[in-house]
């Protein structure tokens, strides 16, 4: 797992979300652990495309319940190298 990946998507989701980046928990879901909403699903996918250069397709917005669901998405859709 690449660290820096995570770490990003740790500090959009806090500054989203109003929350500590390191009370984040990869496994928990958004909605249930943080009370996020559609809207702040939102601005999560945003920060997402912006910090990582790449483009989320607003279908997507289902499957991000997670850092884990963000890092396995980034993982798929960045080169390989960016990964390692």
């Amino acid at each position: 797992m690449n660290t820096v990946h995570e770490a990003k998507i740790k500090q959009i989701v806090a500054k989203v979300l109003g929350v500590n980046a390191e009370e984040i928990r990869n496994h928990e879901n958004f909605v249930e652990a943080y009370g996020a909403d559609s809207m702040s699903g939102i601005e999560i996918l945003a920060g997402i495309e912006g910090a990582f250069q790449v483009r989320v397709d607003e279908a997507y917005l289902p499957q991000i319940i997670s850092v884990d669901s963000i890092l396995g998405f980034i993982h798929e859709t960045l080169p390989a190298a960016e990964c390692a």
